[in-house]
């Protein structure tokens, strides 16, 4: 009884062992990652052709399936070879299975680009073959005089622009003045031309904008419609903007006007606007202002109102280094709305051009903060035997600017400075509080000097009889006068701001 119980289990275990090696060879060369050992074989679920986008195309996606080693080959017609890319490109050393992705990149040509993959296995006759077609960038024209030629007034217009696209196109527009005689058409190799109507316009010139597109691509473009018109003329559009300083001429601008027409301004500083046929006349005051100004022109006619900008330029000044005793550029921040912004820190000169004979003179402050001298100086290269020559320092309390004078005036008769008046109680003490100082030389008069407040109150005058016959300025070449903090101090808050300066010469 115990040998056939033994002869049983022996039996059992054999028949465990047969059935584990049969299973181990199967694992083997079978299974999911494999084919079952035979005839060498290559299958694909992969479509014979795929239509890819030409915009960000989405990534084609297959399995390839084989019992021996098998490799895929890319081929494409287009310049661009990398544009189509197939991951992975052969069998695995582990599986002959695999998902094959293809990924593509926008097609930014005007050509279909194709390209062939070709699936090979080792010892498989028949390859399996796989093309990739994408479509080309479109290719979208419009032209015509609809677009170049500006459509009349009354009675309606019809113009003509010609089309040329690849692909099918539409038109979008939301002005109803405009209408075309076609708005959508197929891909074609001809041109294709359509009417464009624009109806008739009582109003204002106007402009309509359209979009003309595809599925790929798309242009805007704008059609121009006579109205009644009144506005300056382009081209004398820059002399209005750039209107300079000091009067040299009448100013003409040409007007394009289909109505009768009127101009007016409040600007005070235009004077004698008038409109001379077609075009606009006017003159201007000097701006004795250093920051440009700006007026207002109005044009009316039938119905219509045109507002036109003047610009006039401010005075002109020269800034001077007094430290390097040099002319320099405008520094950043000095000009301001209020005037010309001048720190005792800076150490910086106002010039103001040009030569005079005997006349008025005005120096007009926005603003003066200082406790130290401010000086307003004449000419410094004179023939003190000809020309009656003024020093007008401010806030001298220290007497450190040519000594105790306040107001110093030459009497051109070649006998020095007069100093009768040496201190000008108001130029010392209650500087910060003027805002006007005139200087007037005459010859009836002599020399007189006035001050004043923000109120425009008189706060001092004082008058020097002397001849100033054949006056002149015969000064250092470019200026006349010039205004300075004559003691410079890096660390220094005094400042002021210099409104303006006007020299009125007397014939």
């Amino acid at each position: 009884m115990k040998t056939n119980k033994f002869k049983n289990i022996a039996a059992a275990l054999i028949l465990i062992l047969a059935i584990t090696g049969l299973f181990s060879s199967c694992e083997e060369y079978g299974g999911i990652d494999s084919q079952v050992v035979g005839a060498p074989a290559l299958t694909s679920d992969a479509l014979a052709q795929y239509d890819a986008q030409t915009l960000s195309p989405e990534n084609i996606v297959f399995s390839v399936s084989a019992n021996t080693p098998w490799q895929i080959s890319v081929a494409t017609d287009a310049e661009e070879q990398s544009w189509c890319v197939v991951t992975p490109g052969n069998s695995a050393a582990s599986a002959l299975v695999a998902e094959v992705t293809v990924k593509m990149t926008t097609n930014t040509t005007t050509s279909p680009r194709v390209a062939t993959l070709t699936i090979t296995a080792e010892n498989v006759n028949e390859p399996v073959v796989v093309k990739v077609v994408q479509a080309p960038r479109g290719n979208l024209h419009v032209e015509g005089p609809a677009l170049y030629e500006e459509f009349a007034t009354d009675p309606a217009e019809t113009k003509t622009m010609t089309i040329l696209s690849n692909k099918a196109w539409e038109i979008v527009c939301d002005q109803p003045w405009v209408t075309f005689s076609a708005i959508s058409g197929t891909a074609s190799d001809e041109p294709v031309t359509i009417d464009v109507t624009a109806q008739a316009n009582s109003g204002l010139k106007r402009e309509a904008s359209f979009t003309l597109k595809t599925t790929m691509d798309e242009v805007v473009r704008t059609i121009v419609q006579k109205g009644i018109s009144l506005e300056v003329l382009a081209e004398d559009a820059e002399v209005l903007s750039a209107v300079p300083a000091q009067p040299e001429a009448t100013v003409t601008v040409g007007i394009d006007a289909s109505v009768d027409w009127t101009a007016e301004t409040e600007a005070t500083w235009i004077t004698s606007l008038t409109r001379n046929g077609d075009a606009l006349e006017f003159t201007f005051d000097n701006n004795s202002n250093f920051a440009p100004r700006e007026a207002i022109v109005t044009l009316a006619g039938g119905g219509l109102t045109t507002e036109v900008v003047v610009k006039q330029e401010g005075a002109a000044f020269i800034v001077w280094d007094r430290v390097n005793g040099v002319e320099v550029e405008l520094p950043e921040g000095m000009l301001t709305e209020e005037g010309i912004l001048l720190k005792r820190a800076d150490g910086y000169e106002i010039r103001f051009p040009n030569h005079y004979k005997r006349g008025e003179f005005v120096w007009e402050f926005s603003e003066i903060s200082t406790t130290m001298p401010l000086a307003i100086q004449g000419a410094v290269d004179y023939n003190a035997g000809v020309v009656p020559n003024t020093h007008i320092v401010m806030s001298n309390i220290s007497g450190s600017v040519a000594g105790p004078n306040d107001w110093r005036v030459n009497n051109g008769g070649g006998n020095g400075w007069w100093l009768t008046w040496q201190n000008v109680t108001v130029l010392k003490y209650q500087c910060n509080d003027i805002r006007t100082i005139r200087s007037e030389y005459s010859a009836n008069n002599g020399i007189t000097l006035d001050v004043f407040n923000a109120a425009g109150e008189l706060m001092t005058n004082k008058t020097h009889a002397v001849a100033t016959d054949d006056a002149k300025w015969v000064g250092t070449p470019g200026f006349a006068y010039c205004l300075y903090f004559p003691n410079q101090a890096a660390d220094a808050t005094d400042y002021c701001v210099l409104k303006s300066f006007k020299a009125v010469a007397y014939e």
